[in-house]
Order: structure tokens, then sequence, then C-alpha cells
């Protein structure tokens, strides 16, 4: 790694079954994302490099195959354009260069073999961003060869000004629902995968003396100070604010696109419909994979 991005994370499909002992899931914030991503160069579940906003300067120490897909960033290899969401050849010594994004915030560079980390608790997830002159172990498998030729589709709108967030209503939605629901919310800087903070007009009262409780993933908060917290793969397992709501699991990957600035509202949904949106986007996600993974073959 010749040059760091903002913050540059190996992840794979996370560590599961950890929270009782207060370590979160971790993984992709876009699963989506990260497994097209894998997929197109033939890899399920493997470690890939999770970039936020503006990602880094990597030079090649052997022959790869490559793909990118999540957030339009901008892709160069050797000073020249690379097109995301497709399979690129990287050759010993070129330098790939990702740049930043125009919209949303991440995306996932995937290698074929996957990223070759040692292990902690069962996964390769990392705990904490690359740095300078980090090495990034590969398989080097062959390079692949790919007859896909259709362009690769999007789980979702990087560009959109405004997001909606699908939420299932908790114990205090009685008392600030109206206000969250009549009200555009807008991401802070201080956004991260351990939560998205969301800034609005909003005044309520709330008891904030509450023992703390379980939280996860997905758990919307409200602070005394009218600010929204939404928790995200890196969630803590327990907090002390009020759970006003849940974003439901078919969204979590839009809550790890959200970028600062960018505009939020809110719509509730019943536990039968986010049941069915969650299954939905289940099963296009392993269409996608399977279809993608037909198509990538080893060269001999």
């Amino acid at each position: 790694m010749e040059k760091t991005g903002v913050y540059d994370l190996l992840v794979d499909s996370g560590r599961p079954g950890w929270r009782g002992l207060g370590i979160p899931p971790d993984g992709p914030a876009d699963r989506t994302s990260w497994a097209l991503a894998n997929a197109l160069v033939g890899n399920e579940n493997a470690c890939a490099l999770e970039v936020t906003l503006a990602g880094p300067v990597l030079r090649a120490d052997a022959d790869l195959c490559c793909a990118f897909v999540g957030a339009p960033f901008a892709v160069r290899i050797d000073g020249g354009e690379a097109a995301i969401g497709s399979v690129w050849h990287l050759h010993c010594g070129q330098v790939l260069e990702i740049g930043t994004a125009t919209g949303g915030l991440r995306g996932y560079l995937a290698v074929a073999g996957g990223f070759q980390v040692p292990q902690l608790l069962g996964s390769r997830s990392g705990v904490g961003p690359l740095r300078r002159g980090q090495v990034l172990p590969c398989l080097f498998r062959p390079v692949m060869r790919r007859r896909w030729r259709e362009p690769l589709p999007h789980a979702h709108v990087f560009t959109a000004a405004t997001v909606t967030l699908r939420i299932l209503p908790g114990s205090y939605w009685p008392v600030v629902g109206p206000t969250v629901l009549n009200h555009i919310w807008t991401v802070a800087p201080q956004s991260n995968r351990m939560g998205i903070r969301l800034h609005g007009p909003a005044n309520w009262e709330l008891p904030h003396d509450l023992p703390s409780q379980p939280v996860c993933p997905g758990t919307v908060q409200a602070t005394a100070t009218g600010e929204l917290l939404i928790l995200g793969v890196e969630a803590q397992t327990i907090g002390g604010y009020p759970r006003i709501a849940h974003v439901i699991e078919a969204d979590w990957d839009l809550l790890g696109q959200l970028r600062p600035g960018q505009q939020v509202r809110f719509e509730p949904v019943n536990l039968e419909d986010a049941r069915r949106f969650y299954f939905a986007l289940q099963n296009w996600r392993q269409q996608w994979v399977r279809r993608l993974l037909l198509t990538a073959r080893p060269t001999a």
C-alpha cells in the first residue's frame, strides 16, 4: 500500500456469534456491493478491501484479477480509467489508484482468491484501518476470464439527494414518531461504521436516565439534544439512549452508503413487510452472485 485512503479496512462476512462477549459482528457496511465484487472474480465470502469516501494507492507485486463494486469512485490503473463493476487484469508492477466517491460513501475491491490476512475469532475482518506500506497478501490465483458483458446493476441509488429508510417503530415511537416523520434529517460528519448521527430541528422530552439495554445494528436511538443515532455494523452491544425504532435489515446496505451532508427521511413499515423486503433482497443478491460465479472461469 503506497498511500492510504480516508479509512481502508479489510472485511469478510464478519464474526457473528460473539456479541455475548461485547464483540460486534463487523463485516462489510454494504454487504451487497461486497458480495457482488467478490462474485465478479469468482469468490464467495472472501476478504475484500472496503474503502470510504477516498481510497488508497496500491501497487501489485504479482498478476492479479480484481473487481470494484459500490459507490461511484474514480478508479485508475497506471493513470488510465478503470470501469467499476467490471473485471480488471492488474499486472505485476502496475499501480491501482482509488480516488474520491462522487456519490455514496463506500466501495469494495476484491481480488481472485481474496486477501489472505490472518484470522481473528474466525474472521479476516480488520479491527482497524490499514497503514501505509502494509502488504496485503493474496493467493495469486490464475487470472480469471469472464464472459459477462451486461452492465452490473446496483442495489442502491448512490446519488439520491434524500434517502428513505424503512423502520419498525419502537417503544418510544408514540412520543417522537410524528416529529421523526415530519423532519428531513441530515447525516453528520461524526458518522462512522459504529453509527450514523443525524441532525434535525427536533425537540422532544424523553427520559435519559435509563439503564443500558441491548442494541444491535439498525437500532435508532434519540438523544436529549434532538439528534438521532442509527447503529451500524460495528455497533456496541448495549446503549442507554431511548430506542425509538429499528431500521429494517433490507436497508442496512443503504446505511453503509450514507455520506455526510446527505438527507434522510423515515418510512414506518410493519413486521410482515420487513420480512418480505428482507427475503426479496436476499433472493436478488443470491441470484446475481450465482450468475456472476457461473461466468468466472480460471485460466488453465
